[in-house]
C-alpha cells in the first residue's frame, strides 16, 4: 500500500510510530529514496511504501493511497490489518484468513519435488495421500488417485511454467 507520511506529534490520535512496533518492523530506502516498510510477525505481514515523507525519524500521519477500484479490497484489508496492529499491537489470526487454494498449492509442489526428484506416482501418493489409502486403493477398480496426482503434477508444472504470477495479482 502506498502512504504518505508527515511529522506528527506522538499524543496525536492518528499518530503512528514505528518504534513501537520495532520488533514487528524493518524500514528499507530503495534506489529512488522512498521507505518501504515491512510489518510482521512471523506468518502475518504487511507492506506499506512511503511515497513522501518518512515514518522511520519519529511519529507520522499516515495518508493512503485508495484512488480507483483496482485492488481496492486488498488496500482496505491492507488499512483494517494496519489499524488492528496499531490498537492490538499485534495482528489478529481473524485478519488473515487461510487463502482457499494454499492446501492445494503444497500438495502440487510437493508432488513436483517428488516428481523432479524420480518418484513414481505411486510414491509420491504414498508420501500426499498416505501408505495405507494407496495399499487399499492403488490398482483397484478406480484409477482416482493416480488421477489425482496426475492433475496435481499438471497444476503444478504450469504453476513453475510462469501460472505463479495469476497468484500475486
Amino acid at each position: 500500500m502506498i502512504v504518505d507520511a508527515e511529522p506528527i506529534p506522538p499524543t496525536h490520535v492518528d499518530a503512528f510510530d514505528i518504534a513501537r512496533f520495532a520488533a514487528k518492523a524493518d524500514v528499507i530506502t530503495d534506489t529512488s529514496g522512498r521507505e518501504v516498510v515491512l510489518l510482521a510477525d512471523g506468518g502475518h505481514n504487511i507492506q506499506l511504501e512511503v511515497r513522501s515523507g518518512t515514518v522511520a525519524s519519529g511519529p507520522a500521519r499516515l495518508r493512503y493511497d485508495l484512488a480507483g477500484f483496482g485492488h481496492l479490497d486488498a488496500k482496505v484489508r491492507t488499512l483494517i490489518r494496519l489499524n488492528a496492529l496499531r490498537r492490538l499491537g499485534r495482528f489478529p489470526n481473524s485478519l488473515f484468513p487461510p487463502e482457499p487454494g494454499a492446501k492445494k498449492w503444497a500438495k502440487a509442489l510437493q508432488a513436483y519435488d517428488g516428481m523432479v526428484a524420480g518418484a513414481s506416482q505411486r510414491e509420491i501418493a504414498t508420501v500426499i495421500f498416505s501408505a495405507r489409502l494407496v495399499e487399499e486403493e492403488w490398482g483397484g477398480r478406480s484409477d482416482f488417485l493416480r488421477l489425482r496426482v496426475q492433475r496435481l503434477l499438471g497444476y503444478a508444472r504450469n504453476m513453475v511454467a510462469g501460472g505463479y504470477r495469476k497468484l500475486l495479482n
